[in-house]
């Protein structure tokens, strides 16, 4: 007997180390040397749930020997068997096992093997949470200081108890300034309309009261600074243990999207007039105008119905049993007529056959109404915004096909040019691509300031396809009246070209063109006094390239020749006479240029939209210094780029300046 030895008594009254675990807690006594351990297990603690998935064992590899003071606590061992201990008993449980309470009421073991070994487990578990806490902690505030909404959390009072950094900045508080205040009373008081907005009304009080939530997409915050933002915002009850506890309230800034909505439903409103508008003159025309993907009927025009004496597409398809207007083309009709298939072995549509085979050509198609047979021409062009949507316009020609016979050579590209001025203006603009056949490089600018505008640029290649003529015109005004005048430019224009194709011996002559384009316009406007009720006309300028003998011809009107010989770039001023106006000399002789060129040399011809838009910080017009700068400082760029840097120069120069005029900017390379 060791005599030295002392009385120790503990109690679990006054543990030495208590600790806190997931449904219960772990009281530690060292009693002469030996380490007891009094657990307390709650319901629903299972020992996989709670411990292992931090030891990452498979199983319990603590022995136990526990004598049991209350409830059931069930042990499965490794190889499957299950025990069940009860108040009373002693047990001696062996390393492999899982262990977890039976019931609803706690259970309390006095542990005199394995508690220590449990107790580390439950240091690492404490340990591990701990730093679970941290982190989570610090994820929240680094998820909420990254997001850009704001967010806040309200307690049942509606006191703002957490906020992030957008939510404060947002309205130009400090997260200090708004912790504690009542958010409805302090942010939140008014509708957009300026009426009081009662807190009883408010989703935040609503879902603090009932824990339901809600979203709300047009009300106000006011700001530090008395201003106010447009906020979207939804509300989300906090329940903890089944009991409401706060809201917590997500709020987006939509001042700007607001402002932009209203915007797009002015500038709708302003779409909705012009088609109104556009369909409006689309019925008072004499053609009949129709809209195809080139099998189906669409929209089509006053006139259309009137021919085919309907009232409607559905009245067209039922009265015709057609779904298209080229389901009424005579099959019996000349072989150039067109037919619903067109091409070769009629793989192409009537329509996509006319738009790719627009420029020096007529096409024309037969209907047949009775006994008589109506003839047409027919142009068509592809519109933007509306995929695989083609519009076509028919020009009634019968009387003309009649009586033109012997004048037919002279008329046919006047005619021609009447018809393409009923379509949509896009139409006479010419395809790009007949530009790399004359020039090594360019680019085209063409953009009316309304849907239509006044400035039209005309390509045509000339008798041997060594000579082409480029016209670049700015009509009177833009919009639909400058959009007219183009079109009766494109007329006129079609009867110079029908000269030069009719006589190879002619010299194209620019400055004779002119010329002829005054002396016509005045005329068929009537405006050679100076009572004459209209006043139309154009600026423009004519460029005459000739490949084969190494020349341009230039002559202007009030429109300059750019031009880079020798990276030095030089202008030819048009003269100061503009077309076919009242105030206009008929017999005025243009001046003509003569141009000998050679490879790499560039021109560029602009009509004065690009020149006289407004910008810069005094609102001055862009000017030909600015244009000319640009033009020589951007000399090596291709012309694709070119292009890019004239557009966003007159865009950066422009800032909030309204659009004067149509712009539209010619160029090209040798």
């Amino acid at each position: 007997m060791d005599k030295t030895a002392k009385v120790d008594i503990k109690s679990f009254n006054n543990p030495d180390e208590v600790r806190i675990f997931p449904n219960g807690r772990l009281e530690l006594i060292n009693v002469a040397g030996s380490e007891i351990g009094r657990a307390i297990f709650e319901p629903g603690w299972i020992w996989s749930k709670s411990v292992q998935p931090l030891v990452q064992t498979c199983s319990c590899e603590a022995p136990h020997f526990q004598y049991h003071l209350s409830g059931q606590l069930a042990f499965k061992m490794d190889d499957g068997k299950e025990y069940i201990c009860k108040p009373g008993d002693v047990s001696w449980f062996p390393s492999g096992h899982d262990a977890w309470v039976v019931g609803d009421e706690t259970v309390e073991v006095v542990d005199f093997n394995g508690m220590s070994d449990y107790a580390n487990e439950l240091k690492v578990l404490v340990k591990e949470h701990a730093e679970q806490i941290r982190t989570s902690e610090e994820q929240r505030k680094l998820i909420l200081s990254s997001v850009n909404d704001g967010i806040v959390g309200l307690d049942n009072d509606g006191k703002i108890t957490f906020i992030n950094p957008a939510a404060h900045s947002m309205l130009g508080y400090t997260e200090k300034e708004m912790i504690g205040k009542e958010m409805h009373l302090y942010l939140h008081q008014k509708y957009p309309d300026g009426i009081v907005l009662p807190m009883e009304e408010c989703s935040m009080y609503k879902t603090s009261k009932d824990g339901i939530s809600r979203t709300v997409d047009n009300e106000l915050l006011w700001c530090k600074d008395g201003s106010t933002i447009t906020v979207e915002y939804s509300t989300t009850p906090i329940i903890q243990n089944q009991i409401l506890s706060g809201v917590v309230v997500v709020y987006r800034d939509i001042t700007d999207r607001k402002k932009a909505e209203k915007i797009s439903q002015q500038q709708q409103h302003e779409i909705d007039q012009q088609k109104q508008f556009v369909q409006t003159l689309l019925d008072s025309q004499e053609q009949l105008i129709i809209t195809t993907d080139g099998e189906t009927l669409v929209t089509a025009n006053e006139t259309f119905y009137d021919f085919f004496a309907i009232d409607s597409i559905e009245d067209f398809i039922k009265e015709y049993e057609s779904k298209c207007i080229c389901e009424t083309f005579n099959v019996n009709a000349p072989e150039e007529y067109l037919q619903v298939k067109m091409g070769e072995n009629g793989r192409e549509s009537w329509i996509d056959y006319v738009i790719s085979r627009s420029y020096g050509h007529t096409h024309k198609a037969m209907i047949s109404m009775g006994s008589s047979d109506f003839i047409f021409s027919v142009t068509a062009a592809k519109l933007p915004g509306e995929e695989g949507l083609k519009s076509a316009v028919f020009t009634n020609i019968t009387e003309m096909e009649k009586a033109k016979q012997e004048i037919e050579a002279v008329n046919k590209h006047t005619r021609e040019s009447i018809e393409y001025a009923s379509l949509i203006q896009g139409a006479l603009i010419p395809d790009n691509n007949v530009f790399k056949h004359y020039f090594a490089d360019y680019f085209t600018i063409w953009q009316p300031k309304d849907i239509v505008g006044g400035d039209i640029y005309l390509f045509e290649e000339l008798r041997d396809k060594d000579e082409c003529l480029l016209l670049v015109i700015d009509c009177t005004g833009h919009g639909v009246p400058g959009a007219f005048v183009t079109m009766l430019v494109k007329a006129i224009e079609r009867q110079v070209i029908s000269k030069i194709e009719n006589d190879e011996n002619i010299d194209v002559s620019p400055a004779w063109i002119l010329s002829y384009f005054n002396r016509t316009m005045k005329k068929l406007l009537q405006q050679e006094t100076e009572e004459s009720v209209s006043n139309a006309g154009f600026d423009g300028g004519i460029i005459y390239y000739n490949k084969k003998e190494n020349i341009i011809k230039f002559a202007g009107a009030e429109t300059a020749l750019f031009y880079i010989e020798d990276e030095e770039l030089k202008t030819i001023k048009g003269n100061r006479h503009s077309i076919g106006y009242k105030k206009s000399d008929g017999n005025y002789e243009f001046k003509e240029h003569i141009i000998e060129v050679k490879e790499g040399m560039k021109f560029y011809c602009t009509t004065d939209g690009y020149l006289d838009q407004n910008g810069g910080e005094k609102g001055f017009p862009m000017g030909k210094k600015r244009f000319a700068s640009l033009i020589i400082e951007n000399q090596h760029e291709t012309f694709a780029k070119q292009q890019e840097l004239l557009l966003y120069k007159l865009q950066e120069y422009q800032v909030n300046e309204e659009t004067n005029d149509d712009v539209t900017v010619i160029g090209f390379k040798i």
